[in-house]
Order: structure tokens, then sequence, then C-alpha cells
């Protein structure tokens, strides 16, 4: 890394508990710092994202299919109501 010098990545968790997957990983600097990163994901069906945005002051203009992902991935047109 420009500046940084060497930094070494490994992951150190991966869970699968739907409706989350929740993933860790570890980055080690050549000055010897680490850090770790966790993130947590969350997929929902068509309903629950209308729901979702809904809620939060959304109207969903369109809901698609992704070309390359079908039935895997939405890409969402949406606008504040």
């Amino acid at each position: 890394m420009p500046g940084l010098g060497r930094v070494v990545t490994r992951p150190t968790h991966f869970e699968v508990a739907l409706p989350p997957v929740t993933f860790s990983d570890e980055f080690r600097f050549e000055d010897g710092t680490t850090l770790t990163s966790t993130s947590a994901l969350r997929w929902r069906d068509e309903a629950e994202l209308r729901t979702t945005l809904a809620v939060i002051g959304f109207a969903a203009e369109e809901i698609r299919k992704t070309p390359d992902r079908p039935g895997r991935e939405f890409v969402v047109i949406a606008r504040a109501v």
C-alpha cells in the first residue's frame, strides 16, 4: 500500500446465521498495527424490501432483477415521499 508498506490481510470469521451473514478480516501493517473489520450483510426479498423502503419514507418506483444475477440481487429505483 503506497505510503504504508505491505499490508497482510486474512479472514478471521465467517458465520451464516440467516438472515445475516457476518464476516471479519484482519489487516496487519508493517509497523505492527493490526485492524479488524467486521461486516454483516442481510438480504431481503422483494416484499420485505418494499416494506422497508416505505417505513423509512421512500416509494419504490421500480425494482428490477439484475441481468447478470437474476433472482439473487435487485436494482432499486426509489424516491422520497
